[in-house]
C-alpha cells in the first residue's frame, strides 16, 4: 500500500495534557518514529492539546482547568480516562501550553498533526473560561491561536488536520478531516460521500479534504473514488481482518495505489458534484460523480456509469471524456485534461473510454503500471484530436494500479 504518511492515533501518551508518550507501554517509542521516517514516511500524530488529566504534572492546578457554575472544575470521562479542560484564557495557561507544543515538536518531530478537540467544548451552563470575552465558541479559537501558534512558530511548515468544518477557522488548520464515521456503520461510503459534498466547498479556501474512512474494506475504493477530487486518500482499516471479518485484497489495495499516484496536488481548487441531487430531505447532498478546476481548468474527472439511485449516468462529460467504465481521469501537470501532455487514468471496471485531446501531437506513449510493480508500454497514434483507451483491471492475471499517457509530437 503506497501510503505516504504514517499516523498515529490516540493512546500513545502517558496522560492527556503532558503531550510526552507513555513510556512504559512504549519504551521505543522515539526510535519507532525513526524507523517510520527511515522508510521514507512522514510522521503524524493525534493529540487532543486541551485535555488535562493531571494539572499538577504542569505546575499548574484545578482552578486552570474550565470551571463549573458551583466552582468546580469540569471534569470528563472517555472510556478508561478521565480529564479537565483547559482554561486557555489563562496567562499562565498559555504559557504552559505554548511550552509544551514547542517541546511536543522538537522531540517528535512530526510532520502532521491530527488536532482534537471542537465537540468536546462544554456549552456555558456547563463550564466557562475565567476570562468570559472568550466565552462559547470564541474558547476554541484561543485554544486554536495558543497551540497551534506554539506549534507553528517551532515548525512553519507543520501541517494541521482539524475535524471542523468552518472556514472562520482557516488561519489555524490545513487539512479537514470528516471524522469520525464510527456510528454509521453500514452506510461508511454514503456518508463518506455527503460530508465531501459540503467539504468540497473548502478547497476554494486553500483546505483540501482527508478522505479518512470506515473501518471495513469492502467500501474503501468508493471513499477513495469520493474524495480525490477534494482532497487526499486515507486509510483507518485493519490489516488483520476488519470489523466484518474482511481482509484487504490486492485488487482494493491497487485502487489505492493507482489513484495515490494520480492525486493532485494543489491546495486552492474548485470541486463540482456531477449528476448531484440536490433537493430532498435524504436523498440530497449527494453527489455520484465529480469535477475537479484549477484555474479554471478541468484537471481531474472522476466518473461512475450510475447514479446513487442506480440508473445509468450519461456516458459524455461536456466535450472532455466519453467512457462506458467508472474511472478517474486526471492530468499530471498544470494544464486541463484536453490540453495536457500527460495524463493517469484508475479504472474501476472493464471496457474503454475515448478523451478530446486538442495538444499538438500526434502519438502517444500509454504505460500501464501493475500491483507486481511491472509496467508495460505501448505507443499509439492518435487521430481527430481524440485518443482511446481500452481498460482492463487485470491482464495475464496481473492487477492493474493505473494508466499513464504521454502524448507526443513527432
Amino acid at each position: 500500500m503506497k501510503a505516504r504518511t504514517f499516523v498515529i492515533d490516540d493512546k500513545w501518551e502517558g496522560q492527556y495534557g503532558e503531550l510526552k508518550h507513555d513510556a512504559e507501554r512504549f519504551p521505543h517509542f522515539e526510535n519507532l518514529l525513526d524507523d517510520i521516517r527511515g522508510q521514507g514516511y512522514f510522521i503524524g500524530l493525534w493529540a487532543a492539546f486541551l485535555r488535562c488529566q493531571n494539572p499538577a504534572a504542569l505546575g499548574l492546578d484545578e482552578s486552570n482547568l474550565l470551571q463549573t457554575p458551583a466552582g468546580k472544575p469540569l471534569w470528563l470521562d472517555h472510556q478508561t480516562s478521565r480529564y479537565g479542560i483547559y482554561d486557555v484564557t489563562q496567562p499562565i495557561v498559555q504559557k504552559v501550553l505554548s511550552e509544551r507544543a514547542k517541546e511536543f515538536v522538537r522531540r517528535y518531530k512530526p510532520d502532521l498533526i491530527k488536532f482534537d478537540f471542537g465537540y468536546e467544548l462544554p456549552s456555558l451552563d456547563v463550564a466557562a473560561p475565567a476570562d468570559m470575552n472568550f466565552a462559547g465558541e470564541r474558547l476554541l479559537q484561543k485554544g486554536l491561536e495558543v497551540v497551534i501558534g506554539a506549534m507553528k512558530e517551532e515548525n512553519p511548515d507543520l501541517v494541521i488536520m482539524y475535524y471542523g468544518l468552518s472556514p472562520l477557522l482557516i488561519e489555524h488548520y490545513d487539512l479537514h478531516s470528516p471524522d469520525d464515521l464510527v456510528y454509521c456503520i453500514g452506510d461508511y461510503d454514503l456518508e463518506t460521500n455527503r460530508r465531501v459534498f459540503f467539504s468540497s466547498l473548502c478547497g476554494e479556501l486553500g483546505m483540501p479534504t482527508y478522505s479518512s474512512s470506515g473501518y471495513e474494506w469492502e467500501s474503501a475504493p468508493d471513499i477513495w473514488f469520493d474524495t480525490i477530487a477534494s482532497g487526499t486518500l486515507g486509510s483507518l482499516h485493519c490489516f488483520d481482518g476488519d470489523e466484518s471479518g474482511g481482509m484487504p485484497t490486492d485488487e482494493v489495495i491497487a485502487k489505492f495505489n493507482g489513484l495515490a499516484a494520480i492525486a493532485r496536488n494543489q491546495v486552492v481548487f474548485q470541486t463540482y458534484p456531477v449528476h448531484a441531487k440536490w433537493q430532498g430531505g435524504l436523498r440530497a447532498g449527494f453527489s455520484p460523480s465529480w469535477e475537479r478546476i484549477e484555474n479554471d481548468k478541468t484537471v481531474l474527472l472522476a466518473l461512475r456509469t450510475h447514479n446513487l439511485d442506480g440508473k445509468p449516468a450519461p456516458k459524455n462529460y461536456k466535450d472532455i471524456l466519453h467512457t462506458d467504465v467508472t474511472l478517474v481521469v486526471a492530468s499530471l501537470t498544470d494544464d486541463g485534461i484536453s490540453e495536457s501532455t500527460h495524463l493517469g487514468i484508475v479504472p474501476f471496471g472493464d471496457g474503454g473510454c475515448t478523451i478530446s485531446h486538442t495538444a499538438l501531437h500526434n502519438s502517444a506513449t500509454i504505460i500501464e503500471h501493475y500491483f507486481s510493480g511491472r509496467a508495460t508500454k505501448t505507443k499509439v497514434a492518435c487521430s481527430n484530436s481524440r485518443i482511446e483507451i481500452k481498460l482492463q483491471q487485470t491482464q495475464n492475471q496481473e492487477i492493474l494500479e493505473w494508466i499513464e499517457i504521454i502524448f507526443e509530437k513527432e
